[in-house]
């Protein structure tokens, strides 16, 4: 039977229970003017209820056994689902998304947990704890051995990030193939490749090709203008031989790797701002030795120097050698051919202020000096020399003198001079060479004898007689030698 308009079947306390709107076909409970199929305004209680179309719940839905809710499609929440603590996999408790803290989200695999974001938005892989950086934001990962991050395309690994303790990796790894790793900066908005590791392990630097083929050239840089390797020392109390930077040479033969050579820059005084005297230094290690020794350095006022028994050489045996014992300077020419010091024009022998002990002009004379005062000179006809002309027994223009009182008999060293005599002269045998002469002057005021030595022919060049002679007062005579046991003897007052 249909009820006409909307008919009140129950009333109580002057309040509509059931209200039936026939015009809309709908009912309402507690609800006068119902807008839904059944509108109720209070609360439903139901053991049970099916639904086979949509429920729609303006306010909240509330419920008991939270257990029991079975859902066979999809359930969709058109605004916040909120949950006390977690999510959990039906038929897998052990695996979950939770939200065990305040701001905190978590997800669970086999009861324990493996990723973990935290209220400041720092991510945590196998760790409750990430670690934390004022002002950046942090993905940590942990693992019992390390953490390893995996890059892959299509299935294919081409490379990785992992750590291992006390290690940390960046690896290319293909299956097959070569690879190499790149690294990326940008520059005024345009990125670009600044760095290389390539298959065979060269470093690349400014450039994605090696300048050179070799694989043992491992380091190598290229630049548009210039390519230069900085080594830098960042000390602000530097003094007098602290090292700045060095390059080390090493080699493994044997099992461990020992010093072979070493380039070294240091300073060569105390360092200032503006103020960085320094020298290079260059070290090789000696046959039987196990490290580097100086071998030269180059000062900070350029000078090259070499230490006590150093040597600059040239030649293939060495055969030209220059060097400074502690002693004495020394420029050897050691091995075959001569040694020829040139000049386009003149060349001088001086001493180190300047002063000059020779002077050799070119298509000209050759000039040797004393106290830097020009002594000798040769000419187009001769030579010219200032001053005196001497050689062991005197000046070479006066004739050097033997004063002799008493009985007395020629030595090698009367060579060349005259006997100013005053009793006998001998004159020996075997004592002069050929071509040696001496003079006998009588100074005194009667005769003295000259006398011949057992061996020796002494021949009077006036009638070529051999015997003992007689030198009358103030007379003077010379004795040839023809050979050590001839002689001739001539003069004035001789007979």
């Amino acid at each position: 039977m249909a009820i006409s308009n909307a008919v009140s079947l129950a009333n109580f306390s002057s309040k509509d229970i059931l209200i039936v709107d026939s015009t809309n076909d709908r009912v309402g409970i507690a609800s006068t003017t119902p807008t839904q199929s059944l509108d109720v305004v209070g609360t439903i209680k139901a053991t049970s209820g099916t639904f086979t179309s949509n429920v729609s719940v303006g306010g909240t839905l509330s419920y008991e056994d939270v257990t029991n809710i079975d859902s066979v499609g999809i359930i969709t929440a058109r605004s916040d689902v909120s949950i006390a603590d977690k999510i959990i996999h039906t038929g897998d408790t052990n695996t979950a998304i939770r939200f065990p803290v305040a701001d905190t989200f978590t997800v669970e695999t086999a009861g324990s947990e493996r990723l973990r974001i935290t209220s400041a938005g720092d991510m945590a892989l196998g760790t409750i704890s990430p670690n934390t950086y004022t002002n950046y934001t942090t993905l940590t990962i942990n693992g019992t051995t390390g953490g390893q991050i995996d890059f892959e395309s299509n299935g294919t690994k081409y490379g990785g990030i992992y750590t291992q303790t006390n290690e940390f990796h960046v690896r290319n790894k293909q299956a097959s193939g070569s690879g190499f790793l790149a690294f990326h900066t940008t520059n005024s908005g345009t990125c670009a490749e600044r760095l290389r590791i390539d298959s065979s392990g060269r470093l690349l630097v400014g450039t994605s090709t090696p300048a050179n083929a070799s694989t043992t050239a491992k380091i190598q840089m290229v630049d548009g203008s210039s390519a230069g390797l900085i080594l830098g020392r960042d000390d602000g109390s530097v003094s007098t031989d602290d090292t700045l930077g060095y390059i080390l040479f090493m080699g493994n033969d044997g099992g461990n790797f020992e010093n072979c050579a070493r380039i070294r820059a240091r300073a060569d005084g105390t360092h200032a701002s503006g103020d960085k005297p320094s020298y290079l230094e260059f070290s090789t290690t000696a046959d039987g030795a196990s490290s580097p020794t100086e071998r030269l350095r180059i000062t900070s006022a350029g000078k090259v120097r070499v230490p006590d028994n150093g040597k600059f050489t040239a030649g293939a045996s060495d055969d030209l050698q220059i060097y400074h014992n502690g002693s004495n300077s020394f420029i050897d020419d050691t091995g075959t051919g001569d040694l020829y010091i040139r000049a386009t024009t003149n060349l001088y022998l001086q001493k180190y202020t300047g002063e000059t002990t020779a002077k050799f002009i070119a298509d000209g004379a050759v000039e040797l000096y004393h106290n830097n005062s020009k002594k000798l000179e040769t000419t187009s006809s001769g030579v010219t020399v200032t001053g005196t002309v001497s050689d062991s027994k005197g000046e070479l223009r006066t004739l050097p003198k033997n004063t002799q009182s008493g009985t007395y008999t020629l030595v090698a060293a009367d060579a060349g001079k005259f006997i100013e005599a005053g009793n006998t002269v001998t004159v020996p045998a075997s004592v002069f060479s050929a071509g040696q002469m001496i003079t006998i002057l009588n100074q005194t005021s009667g005769d003295i004898t000259i006398t011949k030595g057992s061996g020796l022919t002494l021949y009077n060049a006036a009638d070529g007689d051999n015997n003992s002679r007689t030198l009358s007062t103030r007379g003077i005579a010379t004795i040839l030698y023809a050979s050590t046991t001839t002689a001739h003897i001539s003069g004035a007052g001789l007979s």
